[in-house]
């Protein structure tokens, strides 16, 4: 992503979350539902298949990739970024904070998360919009080579065309922290 493409976002994201400290736009509140996470992006159908985090503080926060596609943790470590789908695939991206067990908040305005959405080509869309509950943290420390998936549920309000509700395990990838 360029500079300016991110700075764009950025900027229009700071505007959000000025709005969503006003009350201008929040999420109901409700429970998210427990069913697959899914929904739609630029008004094509959404349905994640992997939650991969490649970076991770427990329990300060965790760096979640959500897929509509199969993507494994070697992905982010082949060196490919061409053709490899860790890079090249739709993607809801996220950085969780903090990120324990039983944590729930709204999104923007709250917290440090925002949900940043890749649709291919080089299309990006930020959301402010919605709520997440950390079910389960999982475990990085026991056996640090075979990490405990966490559960994640997350609601991004955006309109008819985005929107995605539910459930969804992450993987966490062994010794891949910064």
């Amino acid at each position: 992503m360029n500079l300016n493409k991110y700075l764009l976002i950025v900027t229009g994201g700071m505007l959000l979350a000025m709005l969503n400290a006003c009350g201008k736009l929040e999420d109901s509140g409700l429970p998210i539902s427990s069913s697959p996470l899914a929904g739609t992006f630029f008004g094509t159908p959404f349905t994640a298949k992997t939650a991969i985090s490649r970076f991770y503080k427990f329990p300060k926060e965790a760096w979640v990739y959500i897929y509509d596609s199969v993507v494994i943790c070697e992905n982010f470590t082949s060196g490919d970024f061409t053709n490899n789908p860790a890079f090249t695939e739709r993607r809801i991206e996220s950085i969780f904070s903090p990120w324990q067990d039983n944590s729930s908040y709204q999104l923007a305005g709250v917290s440090s998360v925002d949900f940043i959405v890749q649709d291919l080509p080089d299309t990006y869309k930020t959301f402010f919009v919605g709520r997440v509950e950390v079910i389960e943290a999982g475990d990085v420390t026991t056996h640090p080579s075979q990490p405990k998936p966490g559960v994640l549920r997350l609601r991004v309000n955006g309109d008819e065309n985005n929107y995605v509700e539910g459930q969804v395990s992450v993987t966490f990838c062994p010794n891949n922290n910064p």
